[in-house]
């Protein structure tokens, strides 16, 4: 029997509160990242599988409501979103 096997690779990115900031000298965007203000369990797993589908991100997908709920209520989540134009 053959077994199809995909290559993962998980990256974290990490910011440190005490790493300093520097401000981009580059122009300004035409468009500005807001922050959800209201954690959700939908929005979130919406965007996991839309965003996630084509770099196979799996691990979440089993989650349940009260998993993406606990997971969203760590003061370190935060969800960014883009707005349309």
């Amino acid at each position: 029997m053959s077994v199809n096997r995909i290559l993962v690779r998980t990256t974290y990115m990490e910011l440190l509160a005490d790493a300093p900031i520097r401000r981009s000298d580059r122009k300004r965007p035409d468009y500005e990242l807001r922050q959800a203000v209201t954690p959700s369990p939908e929005r979130a797993r919406f965007l996991y599988t839309a965003v996630g589908c084509r770099w196979n991100w799996t691990s979440r997908l089993g989650w349940t409501y009260a998993e993406w709920e606990r997971y969203l209520s760590d003061e370190r989540i935060s969800t960014l979103i883009l707005p349309r134009a």
